[in-house]
């Protein structure tokens, strides 16, 4: 869903730059006749101070749009080809690292080789990771109405379904709120869904289920078991990561904190969770 999202919005800024340009010519000739019956373009030269300044501004509120425009355009550029590379890279190093660990398996240097190949298999999370959290910081806000509830069973279903190490751990709870509209960016929807989700599967016990879920006051959740966690706010700040031995980069709920409120929601985290004297729970609020 993001990668078509993002690959469109090339073209919508272009469309977009376009629109802005005609909008500010026309209103350039609707001052310029106001002063002496002309059509002509606006300029700063024969005419009354106040008009020459409006003119200043306008102009240099354009270039400020174009040049930021096109630097985020460039920037989403850049990590695309970036990440596509890599992870081509990190294929080629993966089927070598196979053909190594094969040469060497039951010798010294079997436990290292694969080390090196688990090393090599967390890669392309943190390069998806970088994606998503240049997308939070600067991509496009898209307030579409849409399905929070289906967004959510979609995610679970495309990135934790059956053929995942993942399948059968999830129990997703949307009884009380079978669907939940609101005006929000998809891609950062699936930001939020995803990471939350990967979080608690990681960090939770391997042989516990995970539940996810919508309550009838609009709040999602989700709730891990395991042994409560001290300071467990602290959580949503960058690189903190509890005492744990899951692989992670840090940044997921400090991604996940930033996405919400970018869409003006709320985040909170309750260990023990609530209800229960063990585990932890996420939960997000949704702006109305």
């Amino acid at each position: 869903m993001m990668v078509p999202r993002l690959l469109a919005s090339t073209e919508e800024l272009r469309l977009s730059n376009e629109e802005l340009r005609a909008s500010i010519e026309a209103l350039e000739a609707d001052i310029s006749a106001l002063c002496d019956n002309t059509a002509t373009r606006l300029s700063t030269s024969n005419r009354p101070a106040p008009l020459a300044g409006i003119a200043d501004s306008i102009n240099r509120l354009l270039n400020d749009v174009m040049i930021q425009r096109k630097e985020t355009e460039l920037e989403r550029d850049f990590i695309e080809c970036a990440e596509h590379e890599v992870n081509n890279l990190i294929s080629g190093a993966r089927r070598q690292g196979e053909v190594v660990l094969a040469a060497v398996q039951g010798g010294p240097l079997e436990a290292h080789v694969r080390l090196l190949m688990e090393h090599l298999s967390r890669v392309p999370s943190f390069l998806r990771k970088i994606r998503e959290l240049i997308h939070v910081i600067s991509g496009p806000d898209y307030r579409d109405p849409i399905d929070l509830v289906q967004v959510c069973q979609a995610v679970i279903d495309d990135e934790f379904g059956g053929y995942t190490k993942y399948a059968g751990r999830i129990v997703f709870d949307n009884g009380e709120c079978p669907s939940l509209t609101r005006s929000v960016d998809a891609d950062l929807l699936t930001i939020i869904f995803g990471n939350l989700i990967r979080n608690a599967l990681i960090h939770g016990p391997s042989d516990r289920r995970i539940v996810v879920s919508f309550g009838k006051d609009g709040v999602f959740a989700v709730m891990n078991g395991g042994p409560a966690i001290s300071d467990c706010e602290e959580l949503t700040d960058k690189f903190k990561r509890g005492t744990t031995n899951a692989p992670g980069s840090g940044i997921g709920l400090y991604l996940v904190d930033r996405a919400v409120k970018k869409i003006g929601g709320t985040l909170q985290l309750h260990s023990p969770a609530r209800g229960c004297d063990s585990g932890c729970e996420v939960t997000i609020q949704f702006p109305p």
